[in-house]
């Protein structure tokens, strides 16, 4: 149900910094810095602002104001900020917030144009997350109802917040809402969501698009609330929903070059979700977001110009999706044999000058969910395929093949892993649980059991991480040697399967 705004009035609080084109905190706002009772320590091309325990430090921008280059670190228990940016021409910018938000505060970021005008929220850091607020389910950008004109939001990444990652549905209210919503837009690119159970992305009003964006885990993928919305060559992992219940919308998402699994969903029978899939969602960060607070501060992209993506790519493997899965023969072979089956899709690579799969290769749909690949290759020959899913078994003498995965010479234990490991905490949407696994053999992200994301991490025999009313798998040989649960997520382990 359609949360209610009636307390969600643009912020009169009076900020401690004076309103001026650039609210960066330089020596000149010292002093009203310091009678806040909140610590600044300067760095290169930014200014740190942390903020003392149980304390919440409020930012209010009007017509071409700005706040920009600012690390905003409430690692301390309690702490908490509040953006409210009003007006025409304001920007937020290069901003990251450090440490989960655990204040009593449900929208740390309130943006609108009232009155017309535009407004920019770009290349800012909310990765870190936030709670169930006494005061409400925290959101990690609220756009209010009363926006008229127009917001661009570029290169965000928000994670793993109670609510909605980016809540820009309320200008799309009806008029007949206790705020109705002013129509105006919000345009999303370049941006990265996960794990907020609400949404990660939330819009509704004609013209307002998500372009470029990734968004996965717990929770609603892409929610298009009221009106026609569009999703442009995005990527999502978890679902896209058309429409609400509560307020019978007839809501309408048109896909154009979008990739998604969870299934489309709509609340009423007027909501349409038009399009389908243009294939298997990627697992990757768009180019230019940041991923931790000190890149969003400094300017500097977390990323490398890429994707976390692990598909190599080639003129000719552009429509592919998945991992590169290489085998290749030993020179002194003949007539060397393969078989393997997948849990997932596997596609042949056919570009030329490299390993590349062949027509006397086959890839067999089993009706099950699972593929089989067989073919034959020697004298230093190889194929090649693009493998999205987990590989649960192979035949072959190993002694005659190199097996490169990724990009990476592995062996075929590093790839078969025979138990699976869940960690589901979709009973309970609005809670964090996280993890701590150690284990003796070799572990592996499995998209096919769960969601993939940037919290978790497997490394030196430990995998680690956290759902918010999701699912996260992984498969993994050996045996698990210490287990760590805080929270209410149920755990399922499946041996030798």
């Amino acid at each position: 149900m359609a949360r209610d705004e009636t307390t969600r009035e643009p912020s009169e609080e009076a900020s401690n910094v004076n309103r001026r084109n650039y609210l960066r905190l330089a020596a000149a706002t010292a002093a009203s810095v310091t009678a806040f009772g909140t610590g600044v320590t300067a760095a290169a091309d930014f200014e740190t602002i942390t903020v003392p325990a149980g304390e919440v430090r409020s930012f209010s921008l009007g017509d071409g104001d700005t706040l920009e280059n600012t690390l905003i670190d409430i690692s301390a228990s309690g702490a908490g900020y509040r953006i409210s940016a009003s007006g025409d021409g304001w920007a937020i910018r290069n901003v990251g917030v450090r440490g989960y938000f655990d204040a009593n505060v449900d929208d740390p970021i309130v943006a609108l144009c009232p009155n017309g005008g535009t407004g920019t929220i770009e290349n800012v850091y909310l990765g870190d997350g936030g709670y169930d607020a006494p005061a409400g389910l925290t959101t990690g950008i609220f756009v209010h109802a009363y926006h008229t004109g127009h917001i661009d939001i570029d290169r965000v990444n928000v994670q793993g917040w109670a609510g909605n990652g980016v809540y820009a549905s309320g200008p799309g209210n009806h008029d007949d809402h206790p705020n109705p919503g002013g129509d105006g837009t919000v345009q999303i690119t370049n941006s990265y969501a996960a794990d907020n159970p609400t949404a990660d992305f939330r819009l509704g009003t004609d013209g307002s698009y998500c372009k470029n964006c990734v968004c996965e885990g717990s929770g609603r993928g892409y929610w298009g609330f009221y009106n026609t919305t569009k999703l442009i060559d995005c990527d999502v992992h978890n679902g896209i929903y058309a429409s609400d219940g509560a307020w019978e919308s007839p809501a309408v998402v048109q896909l154009e070059n979008t990739r998604f699994s969870g299934g489309t969903h709509t609340y009423v029978d007027s909501a349409d979700i038009s399009g389908s899939s243009a294939g298997t969602p990627r697992d990757r960060m768009p180019d230019g977001v940041p991923t931790t607070a000190k890149a969003a501060a400094s300017a500097t992209s977390g990323t490398d110009g890429g994707s976390s993506d692990s598909t190599t790519s080639e003129s000719d493997d552009s429509g592919p999706t998945g991992t590169l899965f290489e085998l290749v023969a030993g020179s002194d072979t003949s007539n060397a044999e393969y078989e393997f089956t997948v849990e997932g899709s596997v596609q042949k690579r056919t570009a030329s000058g490299d390993v590349a799969a062949e027509s006397n290769d086959t890839v067999s749909d089993n009706g099950d969910g699972t593929v089989t690949v067989s073919g034959l290759s020697g004298n230093g020959y190889g194929d090649a395929f693009f493998v999205d899913g987990d590989i649960v078994s192979m035949n072959l003498d190993e002694s005659k093949w190199t097996l490169r995965y990724g990009g990476e010479e592995v062996s075929v234990g590093d790839l078969v892993l025979p138990n699976k490991l869940v960690i589901d905490g979709s009973d309970t949407p609005r809670q964090s649980s996280e993890y701590t696994v150690e284990f003796s053999g070799t572990a592996r992200k499995s998209a096919a059991l769960g969601s993939v994301n940037s919290h978790d991490v497997i490394s030196d025999g430990t995998i680690s991480g956290r759902v918010i009313g999701g699912t996260d798998g992984y498969r993994f040989s050996g045996e698990i040697t210490g287990f760590r649960l805080d929270g209410p997520a149920t755990v399922n382990v499946e041996d030798d399967v």
